[in-house]
């Protein structure tokens, strides 16, 4: 593993859009790179086929064969596909390696190491052996420490959930994932301030709501499955229903007098 590429697959500005699957399948790459982003063989179960990458990536065959053209397109893996008698080969395409492309196909430079000894085909598994091409020795790494990105999500929803009314809050479960789909839906965690600063806004007006109306206040779910951090704050209120609220609570009354109707 190589915590050079993977602290730049979290950090570098060339990946700062990835987020969901394109990202997780490219740091289950990065767990069996070297430092200048070549993949090797972990073992004979956790090989670089198609299938053990979607047991890596925790998805199906499918959603890689879907992944791998999207992560080439952006310029950030080579691929040179497998076939019975060679296995699939990977490099991510880190900004400091230079002739990624030419390393992959086996045409080294004539600083590179020789292809036979020192293809990502070549060996099985890491050695306990250290050497430049690897930092199982996590030394000499100048990258900022990893933040996971688990945690950072985990920390924009409390306060989110600490914004909102507590009685439109629902469960935590139910909101969080609606949450985690928005934060997908803004390009991931760096822009997620766009979703915290609407919901301040929109709170601060809730609360100025009358008791009486407490109950429009739209669930957090909702909220956040209908992406209302794009629409502009609600209106103020002064005990008056809007004309949307007001048939909605018509529509209430009349409902429930017609279930006391049959029942009488």
């Amino acid at each position: 593993m190589s915590v050079k590429v993977s602290s730049w697959v979290w950090h570098g500005d060339e990946t700062a859009e990835l987020a969901g699957n394109e990202m997780i399948l490219l740091l289950a790459l990065a767990d069996v790179a070297d430092d200048n982003g070549r993949c090797r063989f972990m073992t004979d179960d956790d090989d670089l086929t198609y299938g053990g990458l979607a047991r890596k990536a925790r998805v199906d065959r499918r959603t890689i064969e879907r992944l791998i053209p999207k992560l080439r397109a952006r310029g950030l893996v080579e691929h040179s596909r497998g076939t019975k008698s060679r296995p699939n080969e990977f490099t991510i395409l880190v900004p400091w390696a230079s002739g990624s492309a030419d390393k992959l196909s086996g045409n080294a430079s004539a600083d590179s190491p020789t292809p036979g000894t020192d293809s990502p085909t070549a060996v099985r598994v890491f050695t306990d052996s250290e050497n430049n091409h690897s930092s199982y020795r996590r030394n000499d790494v100048d990258v900022p420490p990893v933040v996971p990105a688990g945690d950072a999500v985990e920390s924009a929803f409390d306060r989110l959930w600490d914004l909102w009314p507590s009685h439109r809050r629902g469960t935590r479960k139910k909101s969080g994932s609606s949450f985690r789909t928005a934060v997908r839906a803004v390009g991931g965690i760096r822009h997620v301030k766009v979703i915290l600063d609407a919901a301040a806004t929109h709170a601060e007006v809730w609360r100025s709501w009358p008791a009486s109306e407490a109950q429009f206040v739209p669930s957090m779910t909702t909220w956040l499955n209908q992406e209302r951090w794009t629409a502009e704050a609600p209106m103020p209120r002064g005990g008056r229903l809007s004309t949307v609220d007001a048939g909605r609570a018509a529509d209430a009354i009349l409902a429930q007098q017609e279930r006391l109707a049959v029942s009488a």
